[in-house]
């Protein structure tokens, strides 16, 4: 299992590393939504590498699940921002950008309370 967790330690320090990188020129917004696009990914990694490293299954289940949910849940939204901007396209799409960010904010608010 340590296997797993490193490919998520792999995963986390590339994104963060590249998501650094794209935030040399802060006002590019090619550069900031990719930027945001790296963070909830490596969010995502850093919580699946610590989930799997964790000796307390109920610490695990609690508190690294929920992060990791969270940097999945806005994986794919900043991926369609980052897209959208990249294409030039923000302007004619943001009705439908605006509905996905409240559909992620929104489904980011139902958590378990208890896992059985």
């Amino acid at each position: 299992m340590i296997f797993y967790a490193l490919t998520g330690l792999i995963n986390a320090v590339g994104s963060s590393i590249l998501g650094l990188l794209y935030t040399k020129n802060r006002k590019s917004k090619i550069n900031q939504t990719f930027a945001l696009f790296c963070l909830s990914a490596a969010i995502w990694s850093y919580s699946y590498y610590f989930w799997q490293t964790a000796n307390d299954i109920n610490w695990a289940l609690f508190f690294w699940l929920r992060f990791l949910m969270a940097g999945a849940i806005f994986i794919p939204i900043f991926y369609l921002h980052f897209i959208l901007v990249f294409l030039d396209k923000v302007s004619q799409n943001r009705k439908l950008l605006i509905f996905c960010y409240l559909a992620s904010l929104l489904s980011n608010e139902k958590q378990p309370s208890d896992v059985n």
